[in-house]
């Protein structure tokens, strides 16, 4: 069977390479259920893309589209025999079939997965949108509604359709525009053949992995610009004593400086940590952009900070040594031509 296939199949391929002809009929069953009431069988001749004659048992005839599937249409009408053929293909060949799929594919359901994410609204009068997405469910109904504190919500969502995936599956989207409010709870509630209860996804408005890790990165660097300044800062107030009193004056200044923008940051830091809870979903991941930004570059300006200083203390001096005090006279025999 299988070698015979393939020949027919290279024959076409070869005709139609050749600009040749083809000619072929094809058979299929459009039904409702497995009731021969809900059932049509419907079988068409074609030359190349032309479709030349059709029977259909809810005619029980043949239909010419062209001159000459208009005669060969005549002809088979008048044969009974023919005709009686072709009208038990409807029960011969399509409820069979047909029962058949019913019994394995067709009382099967599969149960839908749901993803819910927020996106960024096209516009309108609300700041904020949730997408509840339901994906690879059958059979095609389904219900997908949003509870909002307990309570459905009916306005400012839409839906797309049933949309198919080619595969019997189908997906569906659901858009809910919304005004954030400090606690409450948001879920997508979806119900379907294949479940047993409905399926209810809550919005989760805390942080993601994704998320925590960002902030757990900018705290590292704002920690550990903090570790490197503080051991700079010990290193020279030990050695303040071996400074000129200018530089020890202007390494004041420098501190006091950045003491300043450390404590403005950390202040930030804190101000914003304290308010993530009142804040809506885009809110927060605005914000924590910021956050994680002013700690990665605040770490970085204060590593670099405790790293010039220290160059500035030991450039040209030997570890452990004073500088040495000469007079002008010493200076001139040194350099005689100053």
């Amino acid at each position: 069977m299988a070698s015979s296939f393939l020949r027919v199949s290279l024959l076409f391929i070869s005709l139609y390479t050749a600009d040749g002809y083809l000619y072929y009929n094809t058979v299929r069953c459009d039904f409702n259920s497995s009731d021969l009431k809900d059932i049509e069988f419907i079988r068409s001749e074609y030359f190349n893309k032309l479709e030349l004659t059709r029977f259909s048992s809810s005619l029980g005839k043949f239909v010419g589209y062209t001159e000459f599937g208009v005669k060969q249409a005549e002809n088979w009408n008048k044969d009974p025999s023919v005709l009686a053929q072709m009208n038990a293909q409807k029960e011969t060949y399509c409820k069979h079939n047909i029962e058949v799929d019913y019994q394995n594919v067709l009382t099967k359901s599969a149960e839908p997965y749901v993803r819910l994410h927020s996106m960024a609204p096209p516009g309108g009068k609300h700041p904020a949108m949730l997408v509840c997405s339901v994906y690879d469910f059958y059979p095609k109904q389904i219900r997908v509604t949003w509870i909002r504190d307990g309570q459905e919500v009916t306005s400012d969502v839409t839906y797309t359709d049933e949309l198919a995936d080619g595969d019997w599956y189908y997906q569906i989207h659901s858009h809910l525009e919304y005004t954030p409010r400090s606690g409450e709870k948001i879920s997508c509630m979806v119900e379907h053949a294949s479940l047993k209860a409905p399926l209810i996804t809550h919005w989760d408005q805390s942080m993601s992995k994704t998320d925590r890790n960002k902030i757990l990165i900018g705290a590292s660097g704002l920690i550990l610009g903090l570790v490197v300044f503080l051991a700079g800062f010990l290193y020279y107030k030990r050695k303040a004593r071996d400074l000129s009193k200018s530089d020890s004056e202007r390494n004041k200044m420098a501190f006091g400086a950045l003491g300043l923008i450390l404590g403005l940051a950390l202040t930030a830091f804190f101000f914003y940590k304290r308010k993530v809870e009142d804040l809506s979903m885009l809110e927060f991941q605005r914000n924590k952009l910021i956050i994680v930004a002013s700690g990665l570059i605040l770490g970085l300006v204060l590593s670099l900070a405790a790293l010039i200083f220290y160059r500035r203390k030991t450039c040209g001096q030997i570890p452990g040594s004073k500088p040495v005090q000469t007079s002008s006279d010493q200076f001139k025999k040194a350099y005689p031509t100053f």
